[in-house]
């Protein structure tokens, strides 16, 4: 109506790829690869869980019996093992919890072969191989409603490594206490009796400051956060390429 032409399809995509084509011979051509976030994997997230109490964390200072380190121990493992995004499992400063937050509600478990969903502590403290943590999905980027895979919860299996989601979560459970009545009205992971969480930019820093201890010399910035759903995809993509490559498969 203003009397602009407008230019069909083709000739856009033959300007776009000209333009590209210029860049490129300009740039190089690993100036258009994407930028990535490397995985973070059992062995990282095993150094750091070996990490020394008493090393400097930022403004922090490292004591794994501390519960906001018991909590992050918890966010680590179970990130690695479930493939949460740190938005599923931490908040940002300005969010308020609500029923699409993941909370303690979501936790459930399997001990002796009985569905139990709110063990004592004796029982977490005995938790043993064969026992499994159920944490049921919330409200997620890729399934905003929780229609597709709330209802489907995600076993983590208890053993011995130093990484275990299951006994780090049953950890939490014990050094961070909310009584079963309020359990669907807290974060999962809170950091104290009261419900407070562990927000978006403490969690980025710690890990951060984590790196720099646990891999001294090493570049960190190649890891964050999404690097433990990352970790979680290549697990898995590496567990069935092998499964095809077995023999008799």
């Amino acid at each position: 109506r203003m009397g602009a032409p407008l230019e069909v399809l083709p000739t856009v995509r033959n300007a776009l790829k000209a333009l590209v084509k210029a860049y490129v011979a300009l740039n190089g051509i690993n100036e258009l690869l994407p930028k990535r976030k490397e995985p973070l994997t059992n062995v990282i997230v095993g150094k750091i869980m070996a990490l020394p109490v008493g090393t400097k964390v930022g403004a922090r200072v490292l004591d794994w019996d501390n519960p906001f380190f018991v909590v992050f121990k918890a966010i680590l493992c179970t990130g690695l093992s479930a493939g949460f995004r740190k938005a599923e499992m931490c908040m940002a400063a300005d969010a308020v919890f609500d029923y699409t937050t993941i909370s303690r509600a979501n936790i459930t478990w399997i001990i002796k072969g009985v569905p139990t969903a709110s063990p004592t502590e004796a029982q977490l403290l005995a938790l043993a191989d064969g026992d499994f943590c159920g944490i049921m999905p919330a409200a997620c980027k890729n399934d905003p409603f929780g229609l597709h895979f709330s209802w489907k919860p995600i076993w983590l299996p208890v053993n011995s490594a130093a990484t275990n989601a299951a006994r780090a979560i049953a950890t939490m459970l014990i050094a961070v206490p909310i009584p079963a009545s309020r359990s669907g009205a807290v974060p999962l992971f809170s950091v104290d009796v009261d419900g407070a969480p562990v927000l978006h930019r403490a969690a980025d820093s710690t890990l951060h400051y984590l790196l720099v201890a646990a891999l001294p010399g090493q570049d960190t910035s190649k890891w964050s956060m999404h690097s433990l759903r990352i970790g979680a995809a290549s697990a898995l993509m590496a567990a069935a390429s092998a499964a095809q490559d077995a023999p008799g498969a």
